[in-house]
């Protein structure tokens, strides 16, 4: 007797995580005023800002000078670490309407969750920033010309 399968067994595996966050950022997006030292550091040096938000959100520290949209990624690993609700396109629309106030939002609420432990990169990160920064734009001039 041949019998033919037609249709695989499923087996239902729960989602781990919730798909909605279950509060509320700490600090609104545009609350930069909250905490003026993360306002004006990205101001002055926001790539330094954003090394320093990799750092304590325990990536490498040069991710977001290798690759473009990591502040969109750190801001959905944040939320999601976080419990954070929102969703990638609301992230997507702050990070592309005001990158300054999203990444101080970010350190707002890294600093609320406990995470600001890294509150300064080593001057030794700084060198190597530094010198990456300069190799990526003599490169580049290199190229054009």
């Amino acid at each position: 007797m041949n019998i033919a399968v037609v249709q695989q067994p499923r087996v239902e595996m729960p989602l781990v995580v919730g798909l909605e966050g279950h509060r509320e950022w700490s600090s609104g997006l545009c609350s930069c005023f909250e905490d003026c030292n993360s306002g004006c550091f990205t101001c002055w040096c926001m790539p330094c800002m954003l090394c320093q938000l990799a750092s304590q959100m325990k990536e490498c520290t040069l991710l977001p000078c290798m690759l473009p949209c990591t502040l969109l990624a750190m801001r959905t690993k944040l939320r999601t670490m976080g419990d954070i609700k929102g969703s990638i396109c609301k992230d997507y629309c702050a990070v592309t309407c005001c990158p300054s106030c999203a990444m101080c939002q970010m350190a707002r609420e890294l600093k609320h969750m406990g995470c600001s432990h890294v509150s300064t990169v080593l001057y030794s990160d700084w060198t190597t920033i530094g010198a990456f920064c300069l190799a990526k734009i003599v490169f580049f001039k290199s190229s054009i010309f």
